[in-house]
């Protein structure tokens, strides 16, 4: 299964790849370095790391999953070096258009629609969190401009869950 979209650029040394197995579950999980390193370079997982700032993670519950990946890895390789021996089976050079994924049109639900909102535009149509009961302080609902921000305020809080 794939969850949402993403594109991950190799060649510059500013993706960290950190392999993990965490409850029998194999995973790549890919971050920006925040200065690009020399390709290939290791870099030891440091105390209280966490998969919460990865970019990407691929995910293995099957060994075979991992094979495959590593064999069209291969190919992959085997055809940029021109050294590919089944060229015709596994080569197109048809100027693909390597971003043009990320905006195609897929079907959304209304829950994707409003997951994809940013907080301005959640603040104008999300209730009250006082009213909700998510907020211990009194609004004052006649004034829409302060409940506005008190909205947009509510959004932008950090959470302790």
């Amino acid at each position: 299964m794939i969850k949402g979209k993403a594109k991950l650029e190799f060649g510059t040394g500013d993706i960290r790849v950190t392999g993990i197995v965490s409850e029998g579950i194999g995973a790549l999980v890919m971050e920006t370095w925040d200065v690009p390193h020399e390709i290939g370079e290791k870099e030891k997982v440091e105390e209280g790391w966490n998969t919460i700032n990865a970019e990407a993670i691929m995910s293995f519950t099957k060994i075979e999953s991992i094979d495959v990946v590593i064999e069209d890895l291969k190919d992959i390789k085997a055809i940029m070096l021109n050294e590919y021996p089944k060229r015709e089976l596994k080569t197109y050079d048809h100027g693909f258009d390597l971003d043009s994924f990320m905006w195609a049109e897929e079907k959304r639900s209304n829950g994707d629609w409003i997951r994809s909102m940013d907080d301005e535009t959640l603040a104008k149509i999300f209730p009250c969190p006082e009213s909700a009961g998510l907020l211990e302080q009194v609004c004052n609902h006649d004034d829409n401009v302060d409940c506005h921000q008190c909205i947009l305020h509510y959004l932008q809080e950090e959470t302790d869950e």
